[in-house]
């Protein structure tokens, strides 16, 4: 069998590389290998896969690594005939199969039926050819039933007569391996790279180690030599003596010093976190000197502290940029916002714009004496009193100092209206709170419920009112101490209170529930003490007018009275209404006192003779106008 017709099989090694296959260098040994599975031959993997791979390279560097072998074909024929064994219930013989393989000029293979050759012949030791027949026997004798097969081949039959005939063996071909030209160097690059290998691991950790000791001496011994040069220079910069704790190397901005614990001595109140100097390499390129850009981490103090830092000249050209991160200022005893921003000066002075981390709130500062003159502009924020209050946008301009905010105008958008007016907080031992504010088109029920209070009103609010607020901190002020102002509201309705209801139920005793739904309600309110005092000066709901007083005392107590009018045509009725109760529970009582009727105006000239035939009103007679349900709202 020649080599483009054997079958080849992986050793015990070539399956253990075959599920590892990256432990094969060569792209064509692993692919090669992976096709090779003990069923095609040489001949065939060519004819598949030859015009990708060089199957016969690839094949004898395999055999001569010894992850294949030849498959032996007759082993695998005697296996077969050694496990098969007669069935002693059949009395004929079983026919005995023998498979000859032909030579490779003529591939095809006969097949030798021994149970049809005559018995006589075979007992009379005849080995001659049946000429009828055409078939091929073997020679010698043919084994009986009864007698084993011998494995080793030595009664192995016998093609043919001719002298080309060739017996059936079970060795493989041989194959003539010639080395490769890189296998003499392959050997040495593999023992080079082990070396490189071990080599580097070896210098890694001292490299490492090396790294680390100059990093820690760079981070924390070599800046102290310039401390003073550091200190001399800033102090240049401020104007003013500045001291500082730490300092040290760091990776912020791509390497900068780090100074902690800054502190400015004409400043006590000033204090920062820690302090970067960032070299602006660029910058000291151009300029042949250090240029550097400072950035400010948690810096805290007064107004008063940021003014003065504002108001310093700019003395020195070092100084690229400020930056600020986390910047915070002391008002009222409490740390408002958390900005970050930068510095830029001008020939107007500084100016310090800043925006708190989410971009919702921006402010710009400048220097104005000794304090901080303020616009800010905000998105969905809180203000710092009222807290409870949300609003939508908001712009507030005014005067910080260390006293006290001084607001000289706001603006701002929230429940559903506008808002706007000026106001101002002192703080001293407690911080106290005046505004003025004019309100349009406010969610009347939205307010109510933000301020704690148990009024059952809806509409929309529009006024002007001055509050006033009491407390130890600004963001404690949350409810208006005192209140004084007008107010319109119009398209809501009074819960709990049903005047329509009071009428129609006249002289039956106290009432509660329902719901008085009106077109428009104007009055003013004032707040004394624990007590608020309502006058409605016109409530208009149909046919249905009043006015009146009632007051929300201690534990939102009500108390008062309105006189109620329901007017049909010309003619009127006046009826009074008390209030009792609480805001959770209110009370209406009518009053029946003698009705009072309201007769029109003298008839001009020519008034209709069947008005005149009426006579003259009778004095003191009362005429009342019947409520129907639900005529009233």
């Amino acid at each position: 069998m020649n080599f483009e017709d054997t079958v080849y099989v992986k050793t015990e090694l070539g399956d253990a590389r075959a599920k590892q296959p990256r432990s094969i260098s060569s792209h064509e040994l692993r692919a090669t290998l992976l096709l090779i599975d003990g069923r095609i031959t040489v001949r065939e993997m060519k004819r598949r896969f030859g015009s990708s791979l060089a199957i016969d390279p690839a094949v004898s560097e395999l055999l001569r690594e010894g992850l294949i072998q030849a498959k032996s074909a007759a082993a695998d024929a005697s296996a077969a005939m050694l496990t098969a064994e007669p069935d002693p219930d059949d009395e004929a013989a079983e026919s005995l199969l023998v498979v000859v393989e032909a030579p490779p000029e003529a591939p095809a293979v006969e097949v030798i039926d021994v149970a049809e050759v005559d018995t006589d012949e075979v007992a009379a030791g005849a080995g001659a050819q049946s000429v009828k027949d055409e078939r091929i026997e073997p020679e010698g004798e043919i084994p009986g039933l009864d007698e084993p097969i011998d494995p080793d081949g030595v009664q192995e039959p016998v093609v043919g007569e001719s002298e080309r005939d060739k017996p059936i063996t079970d060795e493989p071909p041989a194959l003539v391996v010639s080395p490769r030209l890189g296998d003499s160097t392959r050997g040495g690059m593999i023992a080079l790279g082990f070396f490189v290998e071990r080599l580097w691991r070896g210098l890694l950790p001292i490299a490492a180690f090396l790294l680390i000791g100059a990093l820690v001496v760079a981070a924390f011994l070599l800046p102290e030599r310039y401390r003073a040069d550091v200190e001399s220079a800033m102090s240049n910069q401020l104007g003013t003596s500045v001291r500082f704790g730490g300092l040290r190397a760091s990776f912020a901005g791509g390497g900068s010093l780090q100074l902690s614990d800054v502190r400015v001595e004409a400043i006590p109140s000033l204090r920062a976190s820690e302090v970067y100097l960032i070299p602006d390499w660029p910058a000291s390129l151009r300029a042949v000197d250090w240029r550097v850009t400072v950035k400010i981490t948690e810096l805290r103090g007064t107004p008063s502290a940021f003014a003065r830092v504002l108001a310093m000249p700019a003395r020195s050209s070092a100084v690229v940029e400020t930056l600020f991160e986390r910047l915070s200022v002391t008002a009222g005893g409490e740390q408002w916002a958390l900005l970050s921003g930068s510095v830029t000066h001008d020939q107007n002075g500084a100016t310090a714009t800043l925006r708190d981390a989410l971009g919702g709130l921006s402010v710009t500062a400048t220097g104005d004496g000794d304090a901080l003159r303020v616009d800010a502009v905000a998105v969905n924020q809180v203000l710092p009193v009222f807290s409870q209050i949300p609003f939508n946008t908001m712009q507030v301009v005014g005067r910080l100092s260390d006293e006290g905010f001084d607001v000289s105008s706001f603006g701002a958008s929230a429940l559903d209206g506008k808002l706007s007016g000026s106001a101002k907080l002192v703080w001293e031992d407690n911080t106290r709170m005046t505004a003025e504010v004019a309100l349009s088109q406010i969610n009347a029920e939205g307010l109510l419920k933000r301020l704690g209070s148990s009024v059952r009103l809806s509409g929309s609010v529009s006024g002007a009112f001055t509050l006033g607020g009491v407390a130890a901190h600004p963001s404690e002020i949350r409810y208006a101490s005192s209140v004084n102002g007008r107010f319109d509201v119009t398209n809501g309705a009074l819960g709990g209170i049903d005047l329509g209801a009071a009428m129609r139920e006249r002289g039956s005793g106290k009432i509660q529930g329902g719901e008085t739904r009106f077109e428009t309600m104007s009055g003013t309110l004032t707040r004394k003490a624990e007590s608020l005092e309502v006058k409605v000066s016109r409530l208009e709901a149909g046919a249905l007018e009043a006015s009146g007083t009632f007051k929300i005392g201690a534990l939102e107590s009500l108390s008062g009275a309105l006189t109620t009018v329901v007017g049909r045509g010309d003619r009127r009725v006046r009826l009074p209404v008390d209030i009792g109760g609480s805001l959770a529970a209110p009370t209406l009582e009518a009053r029946l006192p003698p009705p009072v009727v309201e007769a029109p105006a003298a008839p001009a000239v020519g008034v209709d003779a069947f008005e005149a035939s009426l006579g003259p009103e009778t004095p003191g007679a009362s005429l009342e106008v019947p409520v129907v349900p639900g005529s009233l709202r």
